[in-house]
């Protein structure tokens, strides 16, 4: 089915152009990535009731086929954004993401970023925090950055866990004759 996504209904004062990425850096200056609407409804005016009250019901539906970015298109650089890219565009229905486009503003959401670190945990091998997403850029080339920062510094903890067994091994001689001509060369 449809994912739900969270819409914003605008009306401009006369004269007002919109800029939709200057409304969401506003609204991230104040509110939480989760609350950031991924759709904005511009409208003429609000639909009112017989009393004055906005008629929510008479509010345009959001159009369909998906949010869209206001970010230029990148193409991906990397293996790792080509797949990221191809992850995030099953996951969120649209036929093209651009590797600076923003997660949110794609109509991402909780629910599908915790399917988004379960699809690069299967396709990548990489099980990395879903706090990544968040503390970086939720862009496709901001996660690529920290899945390889995260694989460097996974590979340097198995390299010094795999060198501390070694050591673990050797006898008190061994370990000598190692340092002895570690220091030498």
């Amino acid at each position: 089915g449809a994912e739900a996504r969270l819409a914003a209904w605008v009306v401009l004062e006369q004269g007002v152009a919109v800029d939709v990425p200057a409304l969401r850096e506003a609204l991230r200056r104040r509110l939480p990535e989760l609350m950031i609407p991924s759709l904005f409804m511009i409208l003429p005016s609000f639909p009112l009731t017989p009393n004055g009250k906005i008629d929510r019901q008479a509010l345009p539906g959001p159009e369909t086929g998906g949010a869209t970015s206001q970010a230029p298109y990148a193409p991906p650089h990397s293996a790792i954004e080509e797949m990221l890219v191809e992850i995030w565009q099953e996951l969120l229905g649209i036929d093209r993401v651009g590797v600076d486009d923003h997660f949110f503003d794609l109509g991402g959401h909780s629910l599908l970023a915790t399917r988004l670190m379960a699809r690069v945990r299967d396709v990548l091998g990489v099980n990395i925090p879903l706090s990544a997403l968040f503390e970086n850029s939720p862009t496709v080339a901001g996660l690529a950055q920290a899945i390889a920062h995260f694989q460097v510094s996974q590979a340097d903890e198995d390299d010094l866990a795999t060198a501390l067994l070694e050591l673990a091994s050797l006898s008190d001689d061994e370990a000598r004759a190692l340092l002895a001509s570690e220091e030498e060369g």
